[in-house]
């Protein structure tokens, strides 16, 4: 696949492809990453921006590489993640980028009735983000756009003391979305190269913490996110506006995991613990 760093097969297997050339720093490949994609698309590139840093650094890789994009957000009808939306139409304002905002319901869009069409049609998530991400594909798609999609951080984790990246089998489900549609499009930006992978593993930061197990024992109270990854971006682009993580499922938090439980006892999904030493070898750095 030419949308992702690695090999893949269902239900669970991800093999990562070598680097085919040295590495550059993180904000360069961040750049680099904005034209590799560019290069394989005739489309309109249309990025997918929440609000969040993650699809920000995405906006800005763009921008910093001097390519055209427009914007997709989306909106909830009862303001549940305004928060986001706020900087979203600012960052636009800001760099002159056209928006496209839709509207949805969140308790329609991950309620049961429209959960039970993704699930008769293969696509079976624990977490309801997948869901979004889901849409975000086919709204895009029908728009005519090729979509970028700010996912695919690193997130670590120690299991027995070796320090992993995880993967849930419902990580898939965008790419098995592309490849049933026939189409190219690029849900998981910060894994779409093996540069990309590498220049984050390599970066003094992460080597430093990665260092020691003890740092990722407990990811879930640096709130399931690593802070680290915070100050990369930030050193990367220095004027991006500072404000705390948001995953946009804030207000509706309790009817999030209501639906996560419910798919979790229906569909217990294999969880994959890849030391990030055998991803090292594997990308060859």
């Amino acid at each position: 696949m030419e949308n992702v760093a690695f090999n893949y097969k269902s239900p669970m297997s991800i093999n990562f492809k070598k680097i085919s050339r040295p590495i550059k720093s993180w904000e360069e490949e961040a750049v680099s990453n904005a034209r590799y994609i560019k290069s394989k698309t005739d489309k309109p590139i249309i990025v997918a921006l929440s609000g969040g840093i993650d699809s920000e650094v995405v906006c800005r890789s763009f921008l910093r590489a001097g390519i055209d994009f427009n914007v997709l957000t989306v909106k909830h009808k009862n303001n549940s993640n305004e928060h986001d939306i706020t900087y979203a139409e600012r960052f636009c304002k800001t760099f002159n980028i056209k928006q496209t905002i839709i509207e949805v319901d969140p308790f329609i869009l991950f309620g049961n009735d429209n959960i039970e069409n993704y699930i008769g049609q293969g696509y079976i998530a624990n977490n309801i983000f997948r869901y979004l991400q889901l849409f975000l594909l086919k709204t895009i798609h029908e728009m005519g756009g090729c979509a970028v999609l700010g996912g695919g951080d690193q997130l670590y984790q120690s299991v027995d003391d070796v320090i992993c990246l995880k993967y849930t089998e419902d990580f898939l489900l965008t790419l098995e979305w592309i490849k049933n549609n026939n189409t190219l499009h690029f849900p998981y930006f910060f894994q779409t190269t093996p540069e990309m992978m590498s220049s984050y593993l390599e970066h003094e930061l992460v080597k430093l913490l990665t260092s020691d197990p003890k740092y990722y024992r407990f990811p879930s109270e640096n709130g399931g996110f690593s802070p680290e990854k915070v100050i990369i971006y930030h050193s990367a682009f220095s004027d991006m506006y500072r404000r705390r993580k948001y995953h946009g499922f804030e207000n509706i938090i309790d009817f999030r995991l209501k639906q996560q439980k419910m798919l979790s006892d229906r569909f217990p999904q294999k969880v994959l613990h890849i030391p990030i030493s055998n991803i090292k070898l594997e990308l060859g750095i």
